[in-house]
């Protein structure tokens, strides 16, 4: 094992010591988002502590069905930290942060919410 896969699984590790159940999916996330110098961001940044757990949760995926619940909540992710991937107001010209990041910005709560 070198240097960068034993980091890599201490941030796993660290990432997921509130949620153990959740090791698959961190493993996935750090996977895909590890690249060099996102180490520090990915144990630091809350994004990635608690979301993640919250988006598992309201999937309740059954059994059988994991690997496609941490393909998704990856993505998820993935696309939130790509800026390209945010919605464009045209008539600012700003971009809009996606939806799923407002709503656990703001600490709703993962169900239809009628305000947003």
């Amino acid at each position: 094992m070198s240097g960068a896969d034993s980091r890599r699984e201490k941030c796993v590790e660290l990432l997921n010591k509130d949620r153990p159940d959740l090791r698959d999916l961190y493993a996935a996330l750090v996977a895909r988002l590890w690249f060099p110098g996102t180490e520090k961001y990915l144990l630091t940044e809350r994004i990635f502590k608690e979301l993640p757990a919250l988006l598992w949760d309201a999937l309740l995926p059954e059994e059988g069905f994991e690997g496609e619940a941490r393909e998704i909540i990856v993505n998820i992710l993935w696309a939130m930290t790509k800026q390209r991937t945010w919605k464009v107001h045209r008539e600012w010209g700003v971009q809009s942060e996606p939806l799923v990041y407002e709503a656990w910005r703001r600490g709703y709560p993962v169900e239809p919410h009628l305000e947003l």
